[in-house]
């Protein structure tokens, strides 16, 4: 088994070392919602999310799921935190009715890319022993029990060790040991994207955690760095825990590492101006050991969710539908449907490549689920008419036609509407756009060299596609402030926009080292990212 293997067709995880607790009592909801980081009231019943709890300066004491049951929730907290955990959480039982006490598990899993709708409904019926979460970056299924255990077993593998390392680092788990996390700010580790809510309403800790947060960010924070293994020249892992510099200032921790193909990939704790996706950087340790990479941002995967590996899988499958390769066709699009199962363009594409075999009943069939998730699907009919006509069923045939006839006036219906309200929606932003620029037009009577008119009124033209006249106020923004990060991301898209592509990535190249030492990494990131694009 290969990583992609493990992540696509799904592989099975041992859970070991966290400790499972029952939490119950008619005030359950309330007492967790207040006492955890993260916002219980989005989390669904069988599933469960990341949380953690902090001191009063947002420290970390410990991480945890919280799994939300009919009338109860499950607490499954690292075995190393559980103790501190418990005596945390019951110290604030006071008059609340709120009881929590250990609950015993067999062997605990974590299937990685289950789709919940792939469950029966005997096996969601007959015991609560599953939750859906995600975990080292992938979602799937926690589950433990012998139904489930067999139930899983039965198309899915244990994945190799090596493979979970793998992505125990390209997740950022790596960085989640005790010792990396406890007693220190959230913000500086994953769990200030995994565990916290910053719009949930007042946690323990969450002032301080909160300024730091709508101020500049940590000023440390995990990352990956990309290397090319033929370039290292010795043992990266003896470098595990020490510190680097690069530009000859001290930029980070080096973490852990794995390899992925020809590269070397590095864990490591990037101060806040070299944290720019794509960035090529030369790290510099203190006996003189360096390398080059590439930043990237966690999770390494950016197809986390099913949904965004189902689309990935079907893209595959549709380029090889399209160079008449149907086998390759129909394995990738299959993947793509056990991943989610509720896939209508995969289902529809294919019961095509099933009919063009002249699988008909098996075509109809996909067709027939396609119908299931997208009653108003015309297609579904129209194939579903020309396949009973191939199989000589002549009144199925006029049948399907019928009701595709009706569904196509109901869909160019639709459609009239949809166009309607789009014309509806780009009048009233023309107008809103043009208030806009009379607005700076009549600032700038009054002083032509006002920064702030200058800028709005070159972003402005940039919208209305007026590119000569954004060009002009957008490069006086520069004359007058060279420090004005997105006056430089504004100008690199006018220049994209005129075909000037050169002084485009001279601008962003510029624009990057302006914003990433004055900390504002949303439009640093954004100008690196348009650069990596047109190199």
């Amino acid at each position: 088994m290969d990583l992609y293997e493990a992540r696509y067709r799904g592989g099975i995880l041992a859970f070991n070392n966290w400790r499972f607790l029952k939490i119950s009592g008619s005030d359950c909801d309330t007492y967790i919602q207040n006492h955890v980081t993260n916002d219980i009231s989005s989390c669904e019943v069988n599933s469960a999310q990341l949380n953690s709890r902090l001191d009063r300066g947002g420290k970390v004491q410990s991480y945890f799921y919280v799994g939300k049951k009919e009338g109860y929730y499950l607490l499954i907290v690292p075995e190393v935190m559980a103790e501190t955990t418990i005596s945390e959480l019951e110290k604030f039982i006071i008059m609340e009715d709120v009881s929590i006490s250990a609950l015993e598990t067999s062997q605990v899993y974590f299937s990685i890319s289950s789709d919940f709708l792939n469950l029966s409904v005997e096996d969601k019926k007959e015991d609560n022993k599953f939750l859906f979460l995600n975990y080292l970056g992938e979602e799937g299924f926690l589950f433990w029990g012998e139904r489930y255990t067999k139930t899983f077993f039965r198309s899915k593998k244990l994945v190799p060790k090596s493979i979970e390392n793998q992505m125990r680092v390209l997740s950022g788990w790596s960085g989640l040991e005790k010792e990396q996390v406890c007693g220190k700010i959230i913000n500086e580790n994953i769990l200030n994207e995994l565990a916290i809510s910053y719009s949930k309403g007042c946690f323990l800790g969450q002032e301080t955690v909160s300024k730091i947060q709508n101020n500049r960010g940590a000023s440390y924070y995990p990352v990956i760095i990309r290397a090319d293994k033929e370039k290292l020249s010795g043992d990266i892992k003896s470098y595990q825990n020490q510190s680097f510099k690069v530009s000859n200032r001290k930029a980070g921790t080096f973490i852990s590492n794995t390899t992925l193909e020809n590269d070397v990939l590095l864990l490591v704790s990037l101060y806040r101006e070299f944290r720019i996706e794509g960035r090529h950087i030369k790290i510099l340790f203190d006996d003189g050991f360096c390398l080059e990479g590439k930043v990237s941002f966690l999770p390494f995967f950016k197809d986390k969710s099913l949904k965004e590996k189902a689309d990935k899988a079907y893209y595959k499958g549709l380029h090889f539908f399209q160079n008449g390769d149907d086998e390759s066709a129909l394995e990738n699009l299959k993947v793509c449907i056990n991943l989610f199962s509720s896939h209508a363009d995969a289902l529809e594409s294919i019961g095509v490549i099933l009919g063009r075999q002249g699988h008909y009943k098996q075509a109809i069939d996909y067709m027939d689920r396609l119908l299931e998730i997208d009653k108003d699907s015309v297609m579904a009919h129209t194939n579903k008419s020309l396949y009973f006509m191939k199989m000589g069923k002549i009144e199925e045939a006029e049948e399907e036609k019928s009701q595709a006839a009706v569904k196509s006036f109901a869909f160019y219906g639709r459609e009239a509407k949809k166009k309607k309200e789009k014309e509806e929606l780009e009048k009233q932003v023309s107008e809103s756009l043009k208030k806009k620029e009379d607005m700076f037009l009549q600032v700038l009577a009054l002083d032509e060299d006002d920064v702030l008119a200058n800028f709005g009124l070159g972003e402005t033209y940039l919208k209305k596609n007026e590119l000569q006249k954004a060009l002009m106020h957008l490069q006086k923004v520069l004359n007058l402030n060279s420090n004005h990060s997105m006056a430089y991301l504004v100008l690199g898209k006018v220049y994209e926009g005129l075909g000037r592509l050169k002084e485009a990535g001279e601008v962003y190249t510029r624009g990057v080292d302006v914003a990433s030492k004055k900390g504002e990494m949303k439009p640093a990131n954004e100008m690196q990212a348009r650069l990596s694009k047109i190199l």
